[in-house]
This record gives C-alpha cells, structure tokens and sequence, in this order.
C-alpha cells in the first residue's frame, strides 16, 4: 500500500468506519458521507489518480463499491466504503511484513552472516600489515 491509498484509508476513517464516499467529484445530495473529489482535493492528488487508487484498494480488499442503479436499467458503482480489512489496515498491514519475513528469514540471516563475514576480512587484511 503507497502513501496515497494511506491518506485515502486514514481520511475515510477520519469520517468514520461506516462512512460511504461517492465518487463523483462534487458533493452531491444523495446520501454520502463525502465525495471522493472532496478527498482529493484534501490530499492534493488528481481526481482520476484517487479513481484508480479507489480500484486498487478495492481490488486488495481494503475497500468495496456500493452499487446504486436498478437491474433494469443497469447498476453502476456509485460510491465506496472500506471493509474490515481496510478499517483495520495496520494490523493487516504488520501481518503481511511478519509473513514475509517468516517466508524470507534464511535470506535475511544469509545476509546478516555474510555482511560479518565480510567486515572480519576486513579486519583481518588490515591486521596484517
């Protein structure tokens, strides 16, 4: 996660965790919380970067659209509101760090190894002169 989807997650719990932002570009009567054009503004971000930074929290689950529309006349992705996994970022955030460290300790601890390794060799060819 960038700093931008942060700032987005942050601002949207700013408002609360059931807040809904809409995401057109103008506040509008219909029933938000806010509008995503209004965050943007904040952050001082493109409008269509905040657009395709809405996509990729939906994507990784951090958020979900919220449909608006009939069947009959087609549905369309009218606003967004964080999930579980986006209220509660931090600690989803620290489990993906500890997962990848578990998964890449060998490498970490190779690194560690040959890093003293190479600072007693050091050592040692200017011991000898």
């Amino acid at each position: 996660m960038d700093k931008i989807c942060k700032a987005i997650v942050v601002k949207m719990l700013s408002l609360g965790i059931d807040c809904e932002c809409s995401l057109s570009e103008n506040r509008e009567d219909d029933g938000f919380t806010c509008a995503l054009g209004e965050i943007a503004s904040e952050l001082e971000i493109n409008f269509q970067t905040a657009l395709k930074t809405v996509d990729y929290l939906v994507q990784t689950g951090y958020a979900k659209y919220i449909p608006r529309g009939t069947p009959r006349s087609g549905t369309q992705n009218a606003a967004f509101q964080l999930t579980f996994q986006g209220v509660q970022w931090k600690s989803f955030r620290r489990r993906e760090i500890f997962n990848y460290i578990a998964d890449k300790w060998v490498d970490i601890l190779s690194s560690i190894i040959s890093v003293i390794s190479l600072t007693v060799s050091i050592i040692a060819l200017w011991q000898v002169r």
